[in-house]
């Protein structure tokens, strides 16, 4: 098993190409591109949502697994959200 930890790491073909990998995108489905989080934060979202896609050639192109959402909590920093509703 393979975990990156930084969310602009991309998954090497080799890698994806043999096994199946997953990425947890933190934004809701149909929310594609980096910093996600930081732009609901910013933008003070009521709700927001985490999506597991399949890793793939292009990033958040893979196919959707599964998706929820969740009500932003207001008193919270980015990396508290990222580790308890994410």
């Amino acid at each position: 098993m393979i975990i990156s930890t930084f969310l602009k790491d991309k998954i090497p073909e080799e890698i994806y190409s043999q096994f199946k990998c997953f990425i947890l995108h933190p934004g809701p489905m149909g929310d594609r591109g980096p910093s996600s989080l930081d732009w609901a934060i910013w933008n003070k979202k009521k709700v927001w949502g985490v999506t597991v896609v399949e890793a793939h050639k292009e990033m958040d192109h893979g196919d959707i697994y599964s998706s929820r959402n969740f009500i932003m909590p207001e008193d919270m920093s980015k990396s508290m959200i990222y580790n308890s509703h994410v």
